[in-house]
């Protein structure tokens, strides 16, 4: 029997190596720190957030990661919930992580214990983040610090330095943390901005691969030109102790100074755009056109648009074709919308230079879930290519030489591996 299409470029897809180009993996022990329970660690992610939109209480929650509760007890709390949940990105990653490594059809009551003993085998296992990522062909990945420290070395994660804690300081702590870190005592705000752009020169230096701005969780990504004496002056409330966060002009002023900096380096920034996760929040905030000043202003920083801006990914593929600094992320999207991930690959291969898209990010601080994601992104990226390649508008070879780029080229290359 002749392969399909679908099946002859996805068995070679399977095959290939991965530079996963955004992860949450734990920095300490990049990954040793896993909950000793298969249900209690997959329901702590993305997929609690489906639960709750669902109608899951946070009582019901609490007692499902409860460990001193037997777990097919937990797991009887949390099935109707489950099921509700079980067809959305965020459920299939589930299933699709049991299939990849523990040869599940799918998570369910008949096989949660046995399940469960042989994901405590695997975290027993010192050695396991890096078993994983052979066994899934990830040569290595970005992994954002969340904060802007970068001091440790790993042959499977490189670092991004997350600035937001630089940008929009909260409690004196901070500060002190700024301090420390820095080397300088804070009494005005120059020493403020000294002080962040020697630890982001400090991270890049110790091998930050990119910095990392994920503040539309919390403030709107338009950040305008202010002057000095306008940032200086909404400082003063923060740095002289009291008020508890810079107000926004000196949170501007901040990132255009660190923005100034990477200009001259040619560093690479990401950005979250698009969807928080969560439940409830302001979506506008992450709209990506909010960027655009930047990206005029700063034309040798490199912007990765993280998440593909989902739902605003028109509006981000036109920035990604109009500008040459810009390029798209597509992390954390082939679980939040599977559908969204083909369908938008498919415009972007026929609307943006093919080298400037990056084909998957796991965005994962649950180290088992990263084998699912990639299962899935592998298999969104082998229906898309196959489409073309039955429209004729590529041929195998064609979509063979792409999918190795999405993966891998492109990734490596954007980030100089």
């Amino acid at each position: 029997m002749h392969a399909t299409t679908y099946e002859e470029i996805q068995a070679y897809i399977q095959d290939l190596s991965v530079i996963d180009t955004h992860e949450h993996l734990p920095s300490q022990q990049l990954g040793q720190t896993q909950q000793p329970d298969i249900l209690a660690e997959y329901i702590s992610h993305y997929f609690r957030y489906d639960l709750f939109s669902s109608g899951l209480s946070k009582e019901l929650y609490t007692k499902a990661r409860d460990l001193d509760i037997p777990l097919t007890t937990r797991w009887d709390l949390l099935q109707p919930y489950w099921e509700s949940c079980r067809h959305t990105g965020f459920g299939r990653q589930l299933d699709t992580t049991a299939m990849e490594l523990y040869g599940a059809a799918g998570i369910t009551r008949e096989n949660i214990c046995e399940l469960n003993e042989q994901y405590s085998k695997q975290i027993s296992n010192k050695a396991y983040i890096c078993e994983l990522f052979k066994r899934m062909n990830i040569e290595t990945c970005i992994n954002d610090t969340e904060n802007y420290q970068c001091d440790y070395d790993s042959p499977y994660a490189h670092p991004a330095c997350r600035i937001d804690r630089l940008v929009h300081p909260r409690g004196m702590q901070e500060l002190r943390n700024i301090e420390q870190i820095s080397g300088i005592r804070i009494n005005s705000f120059a020493q403020y901005i000294d002080a962040c752009l020697i630890i982001v020169k400090q991270a890049i230096a110790q091998g930050a691969k990119s910095l990392k701005l994920g503040l539309s969780y919390t403030r709107s990504l338009s950040f305008p030109l202010t002057d000095y004496h306008t940032a200086k002056e909404a400082s003063r409330a923060y740095l002289s102790g009291t008020a508890t966060e810079m107000e926004p002009a000196a949170q501007h002023y901040i990132l255009h100074a660190i923005l100034s900096v990477a200009n001259q380096a040619g560093w690479n920034i990401q950005v979250h755009t698009g969807l928080q996760a969560g439940n409830g929040n302001y979506l506008s905030h992450s709209d990506p056109l909010l960027l655009t000043n930047l990206f005029l202003a700063y034309p040798q920083v490199m912007f990765h648009l993280l998440h593909i801006g989902y739902p605003y990914q028109g509006q981000l593929a036109v920035l990604v074709k109009s500008f040459p600094n810009v390029l798209v992320d597509m992390s954390w999207v082939h679980v939040v919308s599977p559908h969204s991930s083909i369908q938008f690959l498919e415009e972007l291969l026929e609307t943006v230079p093919s080298n400037k898209i990056l084909g998957f990010g796991g965005d994962s601080k649950v180290i088992d879930l990263v084998a699912g994601h990639v299962r899935m992104a592998k298999d969104n990226i082998s229906a898309c290519l196959s489409r073309l390649i039955e429209a004729q508008r590529i041929d195998m070879d064609q979509a063979k030489m792409l999918s190795k780029k999405l993966l891998y080229d492109n990734p490596k290359h954007a980030f100089d591996l």
